[in-house]
């Protein structure tokens, strides 16, 4: 019986021991699906289904994986060949978005750092993208009052749609208006933000668009 006992303690210390043995820095990864008629997707790194079935408005928890080079390889779900494929290089201890906007066939990926940082005492995080592919460009109002200003579509890709506006916590109304116009294309009504809670604020869809894939806005946790 020792015996016994003995040889299942060193099985699961080997486990224990082998599960974390290479000691790959860490990184967190997750999928936002912006893309209409990509109605559910999988991140396959090289062939293999990391993150499962995320569906068209949705964006997946994030899941860790090791730093360095990485394969963002997309799938429409269950499918075989990848809709995009790219190698890229993640940095340790980061937390990253994969966004895919538009349709399919003029697809726009982007790969973009969340802010781990919290917000400043009794204040919000926000940030917003604009992610109507015929859409124009766009004001962000909360409220009444502009928060962010001259929006074009996927403007995260170079960098402008990555930071993140202070705001007041509590029940706020988001609109998305045109800024030639200043026609509403969308209104988030009374979302509760919690103070020293990280968000992002997307709008999706296509101007004229059809049932789900008609222009909506959507409000995500990012931390």
């Amino acid at each position: 019986m020792k015996t016994i006992l003995c040889f299942i303690g060193l099985v699961l210390l080997f486990s224990a021991c082998n599960k974390n043995s290479n000691n790959t820095p860490q990184t967190s990864i997750r999928v936002l699906n912006a893309s209409p008629n990509a109605t559910s997707v999988d991140l396959a790194p090289d062939g293999k289904v990391l993150i499962p079935a995320v569906k068209y408005g949705l964006v997946s928890d994030y899941v860790k994986v090791d730093a360095g080079g990485f394969n963002i390889r997309m799938n429409l779900e269950g499918a075989i060949l990848p809709f995009t494929n790219s190698d890229v290089v993640l940095d340790a201890d980061k937390n990253y978005t994969i966004v895919i906007a538009d349709s399919i066939s003029r697809l726009k990926k982007s790969l973009l750092i969340d802010n781990p940082s919290d917000p400043p005492a009794g204040k919000s995080f926000v940030r917003f993208f604009h992610l109507v592919g015929n859409g124009p460009t766009v004001d962000l109002f909360k409220g009444g009052t502009v928060v962010l200003s001259g929006r074009v579509f996927n403007d995260q890709s170079n960098g402008t749609g990555v930071n993140y506006t202070a705001i007041d916590p509590g029940t706020q109304t988001f609109e998305v208006r045109s800024s030639g116009s200043g026609s509403i294309i969308s209104i988030l009504p009374n979302v509760n933000l919690a103070a020293g809670k990280i968000y992002t604020i997307v709008v999706r869809g296509f101007v004229g668009g059809a049932g789900s894939q008609g222009v909506v806005m959507n409000l995500y946790t990012d931390k």
